[in-house]
C-alpha cells in the first residue's frame, strides 16, 4: 500500500507545481485571474467539463446507484451528458460571446445586467453559493473515501482534508488557469 500513498503524494505534489506555474503565468487581473484571461481553448475546456463531469458523484455515487437501481442509471447518466454537451454549445457560446463583449467574469453579473436587477443578480449569486459549496464537499470526501481505500491507512477525513487543502493551494495560486490545467491532469 506504500506504493498507492506515494502514488497519492506524487499527484498532490504535481497539482501544487501546476499551481504555482499557473501563478506565474496569471496576469494580477481580476480577468485573468477568475476565467484564465478567457484563453481556455477547446481542449482544455473539454477536459475541465470532462473532469467536472466524471467526479466523485460518477466514480462513486453513479456507479452505487446504478449497482442498486439496475443499468436503466446508464441512460440517464448519457442523456444528462448529452443534454449538457448540446446546451453548452446552444447556450454556452452566446453566453460565452456576451460575456466577451461586455466583460463579465462572473455568471450573476451577466444575469443581474441582462435583467437590470441588483437583486436578481444578488439571489443568482446565493444560489451559485449554496449548490456549489456541497458540491465541493462532496468531491472532498469522495476524495477522501479513495484514498482511504487504495492507501489502507488513512482515514478518509484526512484524506479529505488533504484533498480540500491542495485544492485550495493550487486554486488560491493560479485561480482558473490552475483550475484547468488540474481537470486536465485528472483525466489522464
Amino acid at each position: 500500500m506504500i506504493e498507492f500513498l506515494l502514488m497519492v503524494i506524487g499527484y498532490f505534489s504535481l497539482l501544487i507545481v501546476m499551481g504555482f506555474v499557473a501563478y506565474k503565468k496569471t496576469k494580477k487581473t481580476p480577468e485573468d485571474y477568475f476565467i484564465a484571461g478567457r484563453t481556455f481553448g477547446p481542449i482544455i475546456l473539454f477536459f475541465s467539463l470532462a473532469a467536472t463531469n466524471f467526479s466523485a458523484f460518477t466514480f462513486l455515487g453513479f456507479a452505487g446507484n446504478a449497482y442498486k437501481m439496475g443499468l436503466g442509471q446508464y441512460g440517464i447518466m448519457g442523456f444528462g451528458t448529452a443534454i449538457m454537451a448540446i446546451m453548452f454549445f446552444v447556450i454556452g457560446r452566446k453566453v460565452w460571446k456576451q460575456g466577451k463583449e461586455k466583460r463579465y467574469i462572473t455568471p450573476p453579473e451577466l444575469i443581474g445586467n441582462r435583467f437590470d436587477s441588483r437583486s436578481l443578480r444578488l439571489i443568482f449569486m446565493g444560489v451559485m453559493v449554496v449548490f456549489t459549496i456541497p458540491y465541493l464537499a462532496v468531491q472532498a470526501v469522495g476524495a477522501g473515501i479513495l484514498i482511504q481505500y487504495v492507501t489502507g491507512s488513512i482515514s478518509w477525513q484526512i484524506g479529505a482534508v488533504a484533498t480540500i487543502a491542495v485544492v485550495m493551494f493550487y486554486v488560491m495560486l493560479g485561480g482558473m488557469r490552475g483550475s484547468g490545467w488540474a481537470d486536465f491532469s485528472r483525466v489522464f
